[in-house]
């Protein structure tokens, strides 16, 4: 079997993403891409990520060909693909319906840096993409491109993209996101919340290694 413990990762992380209520049921997903191979480990489509094994997670190309795998791979392959075609740095893509974040981008065009830990753990305030058809190759470009310098991204009505050197990175940031927006959700509720001055942000991205 192809990258046999890629994928046991990919596997694992995708039942850690179910586990801690980020997505329900089948939705979302999950890839890895071998720094060796150029190989990319998605998560299969349409299946209880519980009773998910190595042998179901699709190995592709970097051009979305089945190397190997029986089982037919994630519909949101598009999106997956165009950040590693995109970006050498990014090994890893997670993809969540995680409810608070998903439901920010229904009504606000950003997470905004309300508290240091969202600079920490995604750079910065968090940007919605623009609504796409989910599937696409234009979501993933769309992605993409609001995402910038930042490791997280909100896909407006639909739900979260983060990224990073290692699926364990990348799963901690769409929990870090999901964190944020459930904390920014509780204090809208409250009144108008305090967001940290542009001063302050651009010295906590200083401070974990952002250049603006």
């Amino acid at each position: 079997m192809l990258l046999p413990e890629l994928r046991l990762e990919v596997a694992e992380t995708a039942r850690n993403m179910f586990r801690w209520g980020l997505v329900r049921g089948t939705s979302g997903n999950i890839s890895a891409r071998d720094p060796g191979s150029g190989h990319v480990a998605l998560t299969p489509s349409g299946m209880d990520y519980e009773k998910v094994h190595p042998e179901d997670v699709v190995v592709l190309s970097i051009d979305g060909e089945v190397i190997e795998g029986n089982r037919r791979p994630s519909v949101e392959k598009p999106l997956h693909l165009a950040f590693y075609r995109a970006r050498p740095d990014v090994l890893a893509v997670v993809h969540t319906h995680a409810p608070y974040a998903t439901a920010l981008s229904m009504v606000y065009p950003e997470i905004p840096t309300a508290m240091p830990e969202i600079i920490f753990a995604l750079g910065g305030s968090v940007p919605v993409a623009p609504y796409t058809t989910p599937g696409t190759e234009k979501l993933g470009l769309g992605a993409l491109e609001a995402i910038g310098d930042r490791k997280g991204v909100i896909l407006q009505n639909h739900g979260t993209v983060t990224i990073g050197e290692s699926l364990d990175r990348a799963l901690h940031r769409a929990v870090a996101l999901e964190d944020a927006a459930y904390i920014y959700s509780l204090a809208l509720q409250l009144g108008k919340p305090f967001v940290l001055s542009a001063e302050e942000t651009r010295a906590l991205r200083a401070k974990v290694g952002y250049k603006d």
